[in-house]
């Protein structure tokens, strides 16, 4: 019988608080969890100033230019996860506090385990305790997910794994993966060569090369390996300077664009480019329109509302500054047209070779 999911419990979350939330100077921040009726309170090491702490969502405000505020954060979100992970492992909680201490003490490298003192760590469990690359690249993404890392970054995070994935089941056919320690300069060779004759793009190459550095690097604060030669400069492949010159698309070469005759995924082309020649946002923010981002004020003035992917800053647009603009997005329902950026490259160059343009 399965069970109902709607009568299951909530999974318990841990609490964080500062131990002296009123003091002039950094204090100590400790951790709350509570579970069935048992109450852990467990020092994480960390110090923070009181005003750099955000009582509400337990965690230091974030500001710019402070990477340490930044990795506090990023210790207490794993100190959550170890939390989530020892209660599960441990059948929904069904251990004592001093085991519970033990296995968290354990997740955070303050002592070494010892199966045989430690009979909670059966092969099983130090199995699920030690992941394989790929099982601990589905833990993060879980928790990337769980954190509420933004849908965009989540999206190229997701992406590249499955690439990464992709490329291990290729090229060791009989693991069908690869694991922390075969990742070395050789390996770097082999997944350049691999990407290569998939014809996949410069720039798309590199960034699959950093995302598994980044996996790798966070397994290795989670002292999940000790590996070190996925580390150092020239990782990634030198993009040689292009030759040539920006083009720039002229108001009146717009409107030759506008009144150009086409179809089918040209014309979409054509009308994705005026959508964001006409907003003057980035492709990754004008290809997301939808209705919900646009308004008119109080005078009937068309308003191109949206935050900026990259940045995470608001913008507000005036859409009459070109008479073309409107009847596009009407046409469209004030959505843009769905479309990976590689095909609208493609596709614009040849609109422009249609519209004349040199």
């Amino acid at each position: 019988m399965v069970a109902n999911p709607n009568l299951m419990g909530k999974l318990p979350k841990p609490r964080f608080n500062l131990k002296s939330p009123k003091a002039e100077k950094e204090t100590l921040i400790f951790m709350i969890f509570r579970y069935r009726g048992k109450r852990l309170q467990y020092s994480t090491g960390l110090n923070i100033h009181p005003k750099e702490w955000d009582a509400h969502s337990q965690r230091p405000f974030a500001k710019a230019r402070r990477q340490d505020l930044f990795l506090i954060e990023r210790e207490l979100d794993n100190l959550a996860i170890y939390c989530r992970d020892i209660f599960i492992e441990a059948d929904y909680g069904s251990i004592s506090l001093e085991e519970f201490k033990k296995q968290l003490d354990f997740k955070t490298g303050k002592i070494e385990a010892d199966p045989v003192l430690d009979p909670i760590l059966t092969e099983d469990r130090i199995s699920s305790i030690q992941p394989t690359f790929f099982e601990f690249i589905d833990r993060e993404i879980e928790e990337m997910i769980a954190t509420g890392m933004k849908r965009g970054s989540l999206k190229v995070f997701k992406l590249h794994a499955e690439i990464i994935k992709e490329f291990g089941r290729e090229t060791f056919p009989k693991r069908k993966q690869f694991d922390y320690e075969d990742v070395d300069w050789n390996f770097r060779l082999k997944l350049i060569d691999w990407l290569t004759e998939r014809h996949v793009q410069l720039a798309y190459g590199n960034k699959t090369l950093k995302i598994l550095r980044q996996f790798l690097e966070r397994a290795k604060r989670k002292k999940l390996h000790r590996n070190t030669d996925y580390q150092g400069v020239g990782w990634v492949v030198t993009q040689k300077k292009a030759v040539g010159q920006k083009i720039v698309l002229t108001c009146e070469e717009l409107e030759i664009l506008v009144n150009l005759n086409l179809k089918g995924y040209l014309a979409k082309v054509r009308d994705i480019c005026l959508i964001g020649a006409g907003t003057g946002q980035r492709y990754s923010d004008f290809s997301r329109y939808n209705p919900e981002n646009f308004y008119r004020t109080i005078n009937n003035i068309p308003i191109l509302s949206v935050i900026s992917t990259k940045t995470d800053t608001p913008a507000k647009i005036p859409l009459n500054l070109f008479p073309w603009l409107l009847p596009v997005l009407e046409k469209h329902n004030y959505a843009t047209p769905k479309m990976s950026m590689q095909k609208f490259n493609d596709g614009i160059k040849q609109v422009c070779k249609l519209a004349g343009f040199d």
